[in-house]
């Protein structure tokens, strides 16, 4: 999925203790368990 490696590659630059990069991961696991319901 394009967004998770744009978010992976981008955030850690800017948050070094990867919590945003983390919560954005969890976001579109959620949204891809949702859709794959």
């Amino acid at each position: 999925m394009p967004q998770k490696v744009h978010f992976d590659r981008i955030l850690p630059y800017f948050d070094k203790n990867n919590t945003v990069a983390k919560m954005a991961r969890k976001e579109i696991n959620l949204k891809n368990a949702l859709l794959s319901l």
